[in-house]
C-alpha cells in the first residue's frame, strides 16, 4: 500500500486537541492519540483485547434484550425505529 502523504491529515483539530501522530512498532501503521504513554496502534494483534474479562455492562444480557438496549439507546436520542425489513446482501 503506498504511503500516504502525512500533511494530508494535519488538521487544527488534531494539534488543537493534543493529538500526535504515532507509528506502531508491530504492524507499521500510523495511528493518532492523545495518550503519551500508547505506543501500539491499539488493533488486534497489536494489543490485546481489553474486554475480556472486563464487561461494559453492570449487569449480564442476553441478545433480545441487548438488541432492545440499542434500539432504546437511538430511540432516545432522536432516532425514529422502524420495523424489521428482510433484506438480500448485494457482495
Amino acid at each position: 500500500m503506498p504511503e500516504i502523504n502525512p500533511e494530508e491529515f494535519a488538521i487544527p483539530f488534531f494539534t488543537e486537541q493534543n493529538f500526535t501522530r504515532r507509528k506502531c512498532p508491530n504492524c507499521g501503521s500510523y495511528f493518532w492519540s492523545q495518550n503519551p504513554n500508547q505506543t501500539t496502534c491499539g488493533e488486534a494483534p497489536c494489543a490485546p483485547y481489553t474486554f475480556i474479562g472486563s464487561p461494559p455492562t453492570k449487569r449480564r444480557y442476553t441478545v433480545p434484550e441487548m438488541r432492545i438496549q440499542f434500539m432504546d439507546y437511538f430511540a432516545e436520542n432522536g432516532h425514529t425505529r422502524i420495523p424489521p425489513y428482510p433484506i438480500v446482501a448485494r457482495w
